[in-house]
């Protein structure tokens, strides 16, 4: 109930915006989330290289 009043009371303007700084906050993850991946991978085949080396 709560919500839909408040939905109600949201113009579609403000609506919007909301939607919009969603998208760009699970975007935001996501990149993050991406990045964190990639790091792993690096360190992953840096480690990799260094063992081969070190043969």
């Amino acid at each position: 109930l709560f919500d839909d009043d408040q939905e109600q009371r949201t113009s579609p303007q403000q609506r919007t915006i909301l939607l919009n700084e969603r998208q760009r906050e699970l975007s935001n993850e996501r990149q993050r989330k991406l990045s964190n991946e990639r790091q792993w991978e690096l360190s992953n085949t840096t480690t990799t290289l260094e063992q081969i080396s070190d043969d």
